[in-house]
């Protein structure tokens, strides 16, 4: 890493003073890869190529909403069959950012929304730019401990069970979106989340020298 022996992968990213992204207006979408076989994390709608929650997310959007909005997908081999579904859904409304690194994205937006827990989740709570996630699928596959983180995030309205939901809360706090951020931030057990998720140590170097005396 060119920071330094043993940084981690969050190092290469900056948090996000939310006075800076004020000024955004963009929505942006961060598409999984799909899958077209099972793989050990299950079918999730997100992985599937014609009922990613994005499409029903972006369908409930108001006009306003869906004017600021725009689908960044992950780069891969058959990224082109999932911009060709949404565009044959809704046409010109839809847009797409084909740059290849998200997390410069990230500070031309307003919110994320993410539609699975991947390293998106991770990055975006790192770096404190707001974000919703849409997770459809069972709780019950997780561990008790982060299983109650989760639905301490579906509290905060962070975390939706159907895209429905999500696209009627982005529809009411769009404009004020900050407001409801702030709370979040604010929030003792959200920041105790993050703790205990992010778990950030800039002083490797040291600890490694430790460990090699």
């Amino acid at each position: 890493n060119k920071k330094g022996l043993g940084q981690h992968y969050f190092s290469k990213l900056d948090k996000i003073n939310i006075s800076n992204i004020k000024k955004n207006k963009r929505i942006l979408i961060l598409k999984d890869i799909e899958r077209f076989y099972m793989d050990p994390g299950g079918l999730y709608k997100s992985r599937h190529l014609t009922l990613n929650p994005n499409y029903e997310f972006f369908n409930y959007l108001s006009s306003d909403c869906k004017n600021n909005t725009y689908i960044k997908s992950f780069p891969w081999s058959n990224i082109n069959l999932s911009k060709k579904i949404f565009t044959e859904k809704f046409g010109k409304k839809i847009k797409f950012l084909n740059m290849h690194s998200s997390k410069e994205e990230y500070y031309n937006s307003k919110l994320l929304i993410i539609d699975t827990i991947s390293t998106a989740f991770y990055e975006a709570l790192y770096m404190g730019i707001p974000f919703i996630l849409i997770y459809d699928f069972e709780l019950n596959k997780f561990q008790s401990d982060f299983k109650n983180k989760l639905k301490e995030l579906k509290k905060l309205n962070i975390l939706h069970s159907s895209a429905k939901s999500a696209a009627i809360f982005v529809n009411k706090n769009y404009k004020n979106l900050f407001d409801w951020w702030n709370f979040v931030e604010k929030n003792k057990k959200f920041k105790n989340i993050k703790r205990s998720l992010i778990n950030y140590k800039p002083n490797y170097i040291s600890k490694i020298t430790d460990e090699l005396k």
